[in-house]
């Protein structure tokens, strides 16, 4: 660009002069911030992908709690493939409408099972 010689063509005078500079441009605010929610859904993604999805039990059968029995055992002998041990009791808290893992002899519980005999060898 080239500066303004300050006098127009017809003759009249303008005060204002064109700047030659060219300034580099950084991140805004609002963009800075869309690049970190864009990274951190990347993220988000990738870790859900690793991890197994647990949302729900699925295909259910309701067990009577036996003395001494625990959570983790009533998971461990009903796995959700995919899913840890520890992600199964929390389906199971989360089917009975759990808040504490305290059971009771007697108590009865929906566990997960499987729909066909493959899907419990492949889970086991």
């Amino acid at each position: 660009m080239e500066r303004s010689t300050g006098t127009r063509r017809n003759g009249s005078h303008d005060n204002t002069a064109v700047r030659a500079t060219h300034k580099t441009r950084g991140l805004t605010g609002a963009e800075l911030l869309l690049l970190v929610l864009m990274s951190l859904m990347i993220v988000l993604a990738a870790y859900r992908g690793v991890q197994p999805r647990v949302g729900a039990i699925g295909a259910t059968s309701t067990v009577k709690v036996q003395a001494r029995q625990t959570l983790w055992d009533l998971a461990t002998q009903n796995p959700v493939p995919g899913a840890s041990t520890s992600e199964t009791v929390e389906l199971i808290k989360a089917a009975n409408g759990m808040t504490s893992s305290v059971l009771f002899v007697g108590q009865t519980l929906r566990v997960p099972c499987a729909a066909n005999d493959l899907t419990a060898m492949a889970s086991r």
